[in-house]
């Protein structure tokens, strides 16, 4: 009986041993069992909540830090950069001129018609100021711009085959530059030198030659060029230090830009090298 007491006293003894071993070793030896896999998740998530506000607060406001404590990739929802939405999706309306990845235009609306060429007047403005300087660093001759007499610029034009005269007919470059006009009341080239000539005529000529030969410019084909290129209906220039304020009405422009459209299409049109009419 005492032999047997004696061994259930070992037995219990070695197995608080044995226990008390497995319990110390982990943390001391760092193995890989559930209490050092709790130990080091409690730890992480302990890190990050020594970080407390600082990490959690970063995710609020569209950042996270990292193990070093730096902030990175601070955009979010909430605070977009200055120029997008409140979603983070673009520019702002008439920030960048779009809305929402749509032109501002696109928002106002546009008469309804076949524009045919003007359609160009879509492509975003960078291609536009592309356009505006190779046209400057290609024309070299502006004497038709500097006519100041609609029926001399019909005339001109009607007759270019018979006495060759420079004239942009690029719908890109002439859209370019009839807003480029308009914006600065004055043809300004290469050299930043001014084309002397009425502003009216100068824009009349680009828009003209910017259209369809056989497609008539009305009211609406300015309401919706001017809409498109940001040039106010009807067409207001303000003031400077050197000139006074302009106002075109839309149907001035149109009526002027279409008797040029028709002097386009008559030249254009004609076999025979003698004076039309």
């Amino acid at each position: 009986m005492t032999t047997q007491s004696s061994f259930i006293t070992k037995v219990i003894t070695m197995g608080s041993f044995v226990l008390a071993a497995a319990l110390v070793a982990p943390a001391s030896m760092n193995f890989n069992g559930f209490a050092s896999n709790a130990f080091a998740e409690e730890s992480h998530e302990g890190t990050s909540g020594h970080k407390g506000t600082q990490g959690g607060s970063d995710k609020g406001h569209g950042g996270t830090t990292d193990s070093h404590g730096s902030k990175k990739d601070l955009v979010s929802k909430g605070q977009g950069e200055p120029d997008e939405t409140s979603e983070g999706k673009g520019p702002k309306y008439g920030s960048g001129g779009r809305d929402g990845g749509k032109p501002i235009w696109a928002s106002e609306g546009i008469p309804e018609g076949d524009y045919g060429r003007l359609n160009v007047a879509r492509a975003p403005q960078h291609t536009r100021d592309q356009a505006l300087a190779e046209a400057l660093n290609t024309v070299v001759d502006w004497s038709l711009y500097q006519l100041t007499d609609l029926d001399a610029i019909v005339t001109a034009i009607k007759n270019y085959r018979l006495v060759p005269i420079v004239r942009v007919d690029s719908p890109t470059q002439s859209l370019a530059l009839y807003q480029s006009v308009l914006k600065n009341n004055a043809l300004i080239i290469k050299d930043g030198s001014t084309v002397s000539g009425s502003t009216l005529l100068q824009a009349a000529i680009f828009l003209a030659s910017a259209s369809d030969k056989y497609k008539t410019i009305d009211v609406n084909t300015v309401i919706a060029m001017n809409t498109i290129l940001g040039i106010s209906n009807p067409i207001k220039i303000p003031a400077t230090s050197t000139t006074d304020a302009v106002l075109y009405t839309n149907e001035e422009m149109a009526a002027t830009a279409d008797a040029i459209r028709v002097a386009i299409q008559i030249g254009h049109d004609a076999v025979v090298p003698v004076p039309v009419p």
